[in-house]
């Protein structure tokens, strides 16, 4: 059979799975080089600075870079943004032979070029009848086929491998016969292929003919140059694929950032070179590892190579250079920290080093919020730093305020402060601090982008460690300033989960409501009066009823002009909204609805309140720094209770002295039952009549009787006149006795209706009990404060002695050191009368009791000399101050043998501590030699 021309030369070339390729696989690649081959068609829109006519008709070249692995050549097409777009392989058992081809004349295109024959399957590749194309005895044949011409070897499969010059040409010619000769000769043997030359052949000697490819087989055969090739110098297939890959995923990102608006011109031009000067000391060897082209592609980093990579994990980025390009800084550390992964752990990075690394990824990544895949990979770096390159699992946070513009990524700093911040440290200083307020209007403005923001911030609040620091003024302003940002409307305010949120967590254990400062934030009457909004007024109502259903009735003697929230509304007549919805609610209470929705739904809780105040101060929960006992004695609880009673028999008496004859049996048929005033757990039920019509409830709360208000004025003026301490409650212990008493004390009053219609019975019943557990809690709870001051008074008294001792070891030691230096000044008054003569002097040294070693017949200059010509002089500076301090303290050599190492610094003089455990060690070696003797 002939081949036909059409045959294409790429039909030669099977596709290339990069995922069939394992990290441990041992193919290394040993070479790469571009080359230009036959693969585009005429009409193709490739490269003009790449294309050109080929010999082969309608076709035209494109650039491949092939690659020469230790088992196959892999050839990769690079697009024009850089990115390896595809790659096919032809494996070096399929390829029978490959030579140089000849120039021939008159020819359009007569570039370099190296033929390369292949043998293929024909029932396989093309659907034709026929068997793999085989070597024998210099000819090409196939089964089942004509034997084939020497001269017809243009019409076998081959792939023409052209080159912009003959020096790239012999290059790869070159590295071809080192890498694929050795294979071939373990496939063919020493057979090779043998084709006479063409007649017209006038070029051979300059581009080589078919002799050279068989001399190269020979010369592959008998040498066996692939041997001598060390792979441990190359990289595996596996890790050039793995660098292929990143620097596509590279250009992706570089393309995103262009497509949403943010690109410089770094990005602008795809993932050029430049995008790596942020990499700075290892650009060099980001580039060797990116670029295909480079001379090392394919060679491992160098030690060189590795200390700039640590380098630059060990220096401090400029923070100006990244503040302007954060998302190309972004991509390049991204992509060098995957390149420079297989090198890591980095030694010697420090906390500061390792802190403004995670600092800056999260100042970053506000530039991608909503960006799924680059939080991926944000995260992915995160880890990559901390856990294989730092080797580190918490970092340490040098910085505690962070700032809401820095950390505007929730998902990031979640991730962040989850997996890579110690929050159950003990230290509260290290711990982070957030300013959740000023956090809620790029919160809202972000949530836009990324819907999932709510969710984010619920989760960052509820950290135990956050939570803890997030006092209950700050949830109150921050859930305000969110109302205000979010423009939310009254309506549907409680479906709004973070006002939930905020909500539950002012409600929960640890939080007090009475610490949200304005003290009067949640009073209702204060946020009529202060709010010239009506939608963020009814805002703010709906969360102060939510947080405390009592304020709704609540009154503040002295304070509103004694009204509640209704009559304060109604009174400003601007809001009907407003006072609408508070009808509603009191209505809701008086009819039992709002009883239900406010109360029953949360029977435990009210419960709980209920037991609260039957508990004394000792049994109740209190901060550090809450008054206890003050608190109560103020009689805010016993005001309250007193207040309660008085009220409800007023606007009892009130409503039955409204109502006229008949108007029971007009209202009810049945016969009314009287109504007691009991100690029941709702407030607003205490006073109800079953009998009583809606209107007539709803006046008894909206209009008071004047005997009422006069006697919350008087109760008041009363309270306020008198200022209340430790020494009033003392002299007013008994006061609670009388208070028993009266409370005990049952009052009838029965009114008759005309023709005996209906009765009215109302029978207050005294607190005797609760008022009598209270006062035994304060006795026991003052009990307990006696005890303990006692006990803190014996602590200031221990404290006192113990500071009178050290006081008196200072003046001592005052006094010692001034005596030292009046010895020292009389030294130096003598020596200078003396002529500056010395108070050592050498002559009065006894150098024989020194020679001999006799300490215990020492004086103190014996000691001296001796001490000053040890190891050549190393004590010598301390002569003047061993001579002074051992004549004041009339040390001799007899005292070394009961020296201490501490003795040598206080009374000896020296002072550095290398010194004095070298003269402690000869002073116990003399000791020890003499001892001997």
């Amino acid at each position: 059979m002939s081949f036909s021309k059409a045959f294409k030369a790429m039909q030669l070339f099977k596709p290339f799975d990069a995922t069939t390729i394992y990290r441990g696989c041992n193919e290394h690649v040993l070479y790469v080089q571009h080359a230009l081959l036959p693969f585009a068609s005429g009409n193709s829109n490739s490269n003009s600075n790449n294309n050109n006519n080929a010999a082969e008709e309608g076709e035209l070249n494109e650039v491949w870079y092939c690659m020469l692995t230790t088992e196959r050549l892999i050839i990769c097409k690079r697009g024009a943004d850089g990115k390896i777009v595809d790659r096919k392989q032809l494996s070096y058992e399929h390829i029978i032979q490959f030579k140089l081809k000849k120039n021939k004349r008159f020819k359009k295109s007569n570039l370099p070029a190296i033929k390369v024959y292949v043998s293929y399957t024909v029932g396989n590749n093309n659907g034709v009848d026929g068997g793999v194309v085989e070597i024998d005895d210099g000819k090409l044949s196939a089964p089942n086929t004509p034997s084939i011409k020497p001269s017809d070897d243009d019409k076998y499969p081959k792939v023409i491998f052209s080159f912009h010059d003959a020096e790239a040409r012999d290059t790869m010619h070159m590295k071809m016969m080192e890498i694929i000769g050795k294979n071939k000769h373990q496939k063919a043997g020493s057979r090779t292929p043998s084709f006479s030359k063409s007649d017209n052949d006038e070029d051979s000697k300059d581009s080589g003919d078919l002799d050279a490819g068989s001399r190269s087989h020979s010369h592959c055969s008998n040498g066996n140059m692939h041997m001598h090739i060390n792979c441990d110098l190359y990289e595996t297939l596996a890790v050039i694929l793995e660098r292929q890959h990143t620097y596509n995923e590279c250009v992706d990102m570089c393309g995103a950032v262009r497509a949403g608006g943010g690109a410089s011109s770094d990005a602008q031009d795809g993932c050029l070179q430049q995008l790596f000067r942020f990499l700075e000391p290892a650009q060099t060897q980001a580039q060797q590892m990116t670029d295909i082209a480079h001379q090392k592609y394919v060679y491992k980093l160098s030690r060189a190579d590795v200390k700039r990579v640590e380098a630059y994990y060990r220096s401090k980025a400029d923070n100006a250079q990244i503040r302007r390009h954060r998302q190309q800084w972004f991509i390049s550390t991204y992509v060098a920290a995957k390149l420079f992964s297989p090198y890591f752990p980095i030694t010697g990075v420090n906390d500061e080093l390792k802190w403004l690394w995670m600092q800056q990824l999260c100042r970053t990544s506000v530039h991608f919020i909503g960006d799924t895949a680059m939080n991926n990979r944000c995260i992915k770096l995160m880890d990559i730093l901390m856990r294989k390159c730092f080797h580190c699992k918490y970092v340490k946070v040098l910085d505690t305020f962070f700032h809401e513009k820095d950390y505007q990524n929730l998902q990031i700093l979640l991730y962040f402060l989850n997996n890579f911040v110690n929050l159950k440290t003990t230290h509260l200083e290290a711990l982070p601090k957030f300013r959740f307020k000023q956090m809620m209007p790029l919160l809202v403005a972000n949530r836009k982008r990324d819907e999932s923001y709510t969710q984010l911030f619920i989760q960052l609040v509820h950290i135990a460690a956050l939570r803890a620091q997030f006092k209950e003024a700050d949830i109150y302003q921050c859930m305000m300033q969110y109302i205000a940002c979010a423009e939310l409307e009254h309506a549907v305010l409680m479906e709004d989960e973070i006002v939930n949120a905020l909500i539950k967590m002012l409600q929960s254990v640890d939080k007090k409501l009475h610490k949200i400062w304005p003290e009067n934030a949640l009073y209702l009457q204060e946020i009529i009066q202060s709010e010239s909004d009506e939608n963020l007024a009814l805002c703010k109502i709906r969360i102060s009823l939510r947080l405390n259903p009592k304020l709704l009735h609540q009154t503040y003697p002295g304070l509103y002009d004694d009204l509640n929230a209704l009559q304060c509304a109604e009174k400003k007549h601007v809001w009907p909204a407003l006072v609408q919805f508070l009808k509603d609610k009191v209505e809701g209470f008086a009819d039992g609805h709002v009883c239900q929705t406010s109360f029953d739904l949360q029977p435990q809780q009210q419960q709980r309140d209920d037991d609260e105040c039957l508990l004394s101060d000792s049994e109740r929960r209190h901060e550090e720094g809450d008054s206890i006992l003050f608190s109560s004695l103020l009689m805010s609880a016993l005001q309250d209770t007193d207040k309660a009673v008085g009220d409800r028999v007023d606007v009892t008496r009130n409503q039955m002295h409204r109502c006229p004859a008949g108007a029971g049996a007009a209202a009810s048929p049945v016969k009314t039952a009287p109504v007691t005033t009991t100690a029941a757990k709702s407030p607003y039920r205490k006073f109800v009549s079953p009998s009583m019509t809606s209107t007539q409830v709803v006046n008894a709360f909206r209009s008071p009787s004047k005997t009422a208000l006069a006697k919350k004025n008087r109760k008041h003026d009363g309270l306020s006149s008198s200022q209340w301490g430790f020494s009033n409650f003392v002299g007013q212990c008994f006061s609670f006795a009388h208070i028993n008493q009266d409370a005990q004390l049952q009052a009838t009053t029965t009114r008759n209706g005309g023709g005996g219609a209906g009765s009215h019975q109302v029978t207050p019943v005294g607190n005797g009990n609760d008022l009598q557990r209270r006062l035994q809690s304060y006795v026991t709870t003052l009990d307990k404060f006696k005890n303990k001051t006692r006990s803190l008074e014996q602590k200031i008294s221990d404290l006192h002695q113990v500071l009178d001792t050290q006081n008196e070891k200072i003046v001592e030691l005052k006094l010692e050191n001034k005596m030292i230096k009046n010895v020292y000044l009389n030294n130096e008054v003598s020596n200078v009368q003396n002529g500056g003569a010395s108070e050592y002097d050498e002559q009065m040294v006894n150098m024989k009791l020194v020679k001999n070693k006799q300490w215990k017949q020492w004086t103190h200059l014996e000691v001296v000399h001796w001490i000053c010509a040890l190891n050549n002089g190393q004590f010598a500076k301390y002569k003047q101050t061993l001579t002074v301090n051992m004549k004041l303290r009339n040390i001799a050599g007899k005292h070394f043998a009961r020296i201490d190492k501490s003795d040598l610094t206080y009374f000896y003089g020296i002072v550095n501590f290398d010194d004095v455990c070298d003269l402690y060690q000869h002073i116990q070696q003399l000791l020890a030699n003499s001892y001997a003797e």
